[in-house]
């Protein structure tokens, strides 16, 4: 009897140290090769393919009918193929939508059947991944600060950790308060610090813009609870309506002064604007999911005239494409090819979403996080990336595993300040 006891420990130790890893790198993977999130997702739902495999079939029923909206809109993807530019990048671009989701739902289906250990486990072993990779990014920095041929690259170049930080920005807060649950506010407070450093290092300027004003939402919200609804209302709104921003033409003068100053935010706001006419022309349907890419004009450049800078002679300048892949911003992306009804059915998907985490955080913080996670979020899809990218799809499933796991932890502290 002991020794099958001391067996059953030594198993139940090895357990716990394996999914301990395959948490653990989620962070160290999403720097330094973001293109294999895929990996620790996979590994997740394999670990609790058997508690899966034991549950009641009425119970995935159920479980099925309360979240099949959140199938409608790659269904509704799939559809756009009748019409889309490129049928078949419109029907492979849906089924993958399709993936993902199922691969999320599967997640959230699962994280009620591991143990509070095991969440417990899960979400500090993200945070201690995040945290160690960052750590090396920030050894790298200043190494190559000393002398590029230090690192494992002739060059060094802070970019190629672009898609890593916008990963921290989204999942730094959520995280933050799991460790406040689970250890202590000094730890949470060296976490985000760290983060905070890191992002600050990097060159990408979303996920800069992102942490801070998501740190902002948040205080903003534990002051002031009742903050939440008017911060969550405003960004959905925004979302749906950001493209009557740009219905107008912006003047020449402003993006030379803009140009000037920084190249990427002329070049940002002469596609946004690109987009929003394409947009006009098809703004009920769209023109077909993924069809961001093979738009009409996209490939020609942008371009700006009669620019005067103080030592250069006044000239035309071509500053990239009208539409490079994507539009770089969710809202005109998902407008351009879902038309207005893939932007409502986007927006109640989101409040669909935000409705159901606000009822399972229900204590002082909870609001606090929820918002200006969604913030924060939200910015990172509206200032750099495509709305479609696997990477960045596959990171928000694991952002969807820590926020299952973060409403059902007890909080063990109930400020975070």
């Amino acid at each position: 009897m002991d020794n099958r006891n001391s067996l059953a420990i030594k198993n139940s130790l090895i357990q716990r140290v394996l999914f301990a890893a395959i948490s653990g790198s989620i962070g160290p993977i999403g720097y330094f090769a973001p293109k294999g999130m895929w990996i620790p997702i996979s590994l997740i739902v394999l670990w609790g393919a058997s508690s899966i495999l034991k549950t009641n079939a009425l119970e995935i029923r159920i479980f099925i009918r309360q979240n099949f909206i959140f199938l409608l809109l790659p269904i509704y993807g799939i559809l756009t193929a009748a019409w889309a530019l490129v049928p078949e990048d419109a029907a492979v671009t849906s089924l993958k939508i399709l993936i993902c989701i199922l691969i999320a739902l599967t997640i959230i289906f699962l994280v009620p059947r591991l143990t509070e250990q095991e969440r417990s486990l899960f979400l500090i072993s993200v945070a201690c991944g995040l945290f160690m990779a960052q750590l090396v990014v920030i050894v790298a920095i200043l190494l190559s600060s000393i002398d590029p041929k230090i690192t494992w690259r002739p060059e060094f170049e802070a970019d190629i950790f672009n898609r890593g930080a916008a990963i921290t920005a989204c999942l730094v807060i959520p995280l933050s308060v799991a460790i406040v649950r689970n250890r202590t506010k000094s730890l949470a407070l060296v976490f985000t610090s760290v983060c905070l450093v890191t992002i600050m290092l990097l060159d990408n300027d979303g996920a800069k813009i992102a942490v801070i004003i998501s740190l902002a939402v948040y205080v903003l919200v534990v002051w002031r609870r009742f903050l939440f609804l008017p911060v969550v209302a405003t960004t959905l709104a925004i979302s749906l309506i950001f493209p009557a921003f740009f219905a107008s033409s912006i003047s020449n003068d402003f993006l030379c002064k803009t140009y000037d100053n920084m190249t990427s935010a002329a070049h940002r706001l002469m596609i946004y604007e690109y987009g929003t006419k394409k947009i006009m022309e098809k703004p009920i349907l769209g023109w077909g999911m993924d069809a961001s890419r093979s738009v009409p004009g996209g490939t020609r450049p942008s371009m700006i005239y009669d620019c005067a800078f103080s030592d250069l002679p006044v000239r035309d300048y071509a500053i990239g494409g009208r539409l490079p892949l994507h539009p770089h911003n969710a809202a005109i992306q998902v407008w351009l090819e879902l038309g207005l009804i893939g932007a409502v059915l986007s927006v109640t998907l989101l409040f669909v979403i935000l409705s159901r985490m606000r009822a399972h955080n229900t204590d002082e913080i909870g609001p606090a996080w929820i918002a200006s996670m969604f913030v924060g979020t939200f910015l990172v899809y509206n200032i750099s990336f495509g709305v479609w990218q696997s990477w960045l799809m596959f990171s928000m499933i694991i952002l969807c595993a820590i926020n299952s796991s973060l409403g059902l932890i007890s909080p063990k502290r109930r400020e975070l300040q």
